[in-house]
């Protein structure tokens, strides 16, 4: 992974990687020069799965974790959300898993309440990683037509 964001010859502000299935003593492989990291450990779990969670930040840019945001509780995604300094405004980034087999509707619904709170952040905001939802589905499956329907 870290091999493949070096081949792309592009510096990217930004990356998110969810799914690293790493822990204490494989962290430093997924290790990416040039940037910071901001690691979410999974809470109450054994390592592996989404152990962690990182937001990868150009070493060029000023960052900080968005402590209001990332003390969020759900059982339905584990997250991380770092704001980036930029002009004129800072940009919020953040990292989203969602395990296989949550119960969908629920998902969207810890979505509504995190989105609520990102309005009044008054940033722009980017929302990457990895949801486990068959977006193919949308026609037949109500609760996936209603996550491609929130309204940012």
């Amino acid at each position: 992974m870290t091999r493949c964001v070096i081949l792309l010859d592009h510096k990217f502000s930004a990356v998110v990687i969810t799914e690293t299935w790493t822990d204490n003593s494989t962290e430093n492989l997924v290790n990416i020069p040039g940037y910071s990291k901001i690691i979410k450990r999974r809470k109450n779990k054994r390592d592996g799965g989404v152990a962690w969670q990182y937001n990868y930040i150009d070493s060029e840019l000023a960052f900080q974790p968005v402590d209001e945001l990332n003390q969020m509780n759900s059982s339905d995604f584990e997250s991380i959300f770092v704001n980036i300094q930029t002009s004129p405004n800072p940009i919020t980034v953040g990292a989203i898993y969602r395990p296989p087999g949550n119960n969908l509707k629920q998902f969207n619904d810890s979505i509504e309440d995190l989105l609520g709170k990102m309005r009044g952040c008054r940033t722009n905001f980017f929302l990457a990683g990895d949801y486990n939802i068959n977006l193919l589905n949308y026609e037949y499956h109500r609760e996936t037509d209603g996550f491609l329907k929130f309204d940012v």
